[in-house]
């Protein structure tokens, strides 16, 4: 789910695509390189937050990394300032409402979201993709927090020749309101970071492996 990194899982749209266009692909720097991990950031135009992006290679199955991203109750697991997790509405295996809730360091007030997230695979070279965007007025907002409305976040599961697959999430959220510099430090560098070292960690666990989704091919 940018886990505001938000725990908000993806954007629906016309037609599916990373965050980072092929054009654009030479804007983003890299701010943090370490345990084969690369993150990076960029200047989206119109907007003052920047995007940010984190990959890395891990061996693993496209089954078991959807079955993790899908599974709300680890929420709190894989992102360091996600609360709580839970499935709103479920449209299809491959269509659904999250909501999220984010336990933000004081004195900012904590962020809540219900993300409209979708999921495909493309036939040719298999790449899984999940895309989700806020919504708005479909569930009332909790004076406990700040409802998110506007963003996309995706994750690209992109199997290799080599049996690994590349793993890659984007983000770029509208926190409404204003960010210390220290939590926008957080928020693009550290937290996205943290979870590329959790969902590692928790896939070698094995937890996942015995998820099977309609829509998945798995390379051969």
């Amino acid at each position: 789910m940018l886990k505001f990194q938000f725990a908000i899982t993806a954007l629906i749209c016309c037609s599916f695509a990373p965050l980072a266009l092929a054009a654009e692909n030479l804007d983003w720097r890299e701010v943090r390189q370490e345990k084969s991990i690369t993150v990076s950031v960029r200047d989206v135009a119109g907007s003052k937050h920047q995007a940010v992006r984190t990959q890395m290679t891990i061996p693993a199955s496209l089954n078991a990394l959807v079955g993790l991203i899908n599974d709300t109750s680890a929420c709190p697991e894989l992102a360091k300032l996600c609360q709580r997790a839970s499935v709103h509405e479920q449209i299809s295996e491959t269509e659904r409402y999250v909501y999220s809730y984010n336990n933000i360091p004081w004195p900012v007030s904590d962020r809540d979201a219900l993300a409209h997230v979708t999921w495909q695979q493309d036939p040719a070279d298999l790449t899984v993709t999940m895309l989700a965007v806020p919504t708005d007025g479909i569930l009332a907002e909790t004076k406990k927090a700040v409802r998110i409305i506007d963003g996309v976040t995706s994750w690209t599961f992109k199997p290799l020749s080599d049996g690994q697959v590349r793993v890659t999430s984007e983000a770029h959220i509208d926190p409404r309101g204003p960010v210390p510099a220290w939590l926008t430090n957080m928020l693009l560098i550290d937290a996205p970071f943290e979870t590329m070292i959790s969902l590692r960690d928790i896939v070698k666990t094995g937890r996942y492996d015995d998820n099977r989704f309609d829509f998945i091919q798995e390379p051969q």
